[in-house]
């Protein structure tokens, strides 16, 4: 999250490390994500992306709650996403 010199720190908990991103062309993308998607509960953006190309043609042939391994490629994640 954000701090009060405008640097973003983020815990990774895992690592238990922090980082601090300096860029402000990162942070004010990090802020644009932040402002759509932070209002959305984890059901809600697995819903949204489960809609989307990228993740649907890696479902192709698969049932519904048939489990897959596919990956999602490159390509289509940046058709996707490259012009939003």
């Amino acid at each position: 999250m954000k701090n009060k010199k405008n640097i973003f720190e983020i815990n990774v908990k895992d690592l238990g490390k922090t980082c601090e991103i300096k860029n402000k062309g990162i942070t004010t993308f990090i802020d644009s994500v932040m402002k759509v998607y932070f209002q959305y509960s984890a059901e809600a953006l697995e819903s949204i992306s489960h809609q989307e190309s990228p993740w649907l043609n890696q479902r192709i042939g698969l049932g519904v709650w048939e489990h897959s391994n596919n990956a999602i490629s490159d390509r289509d994640i940046f058709k996707e996403y490259a012009q939003r």
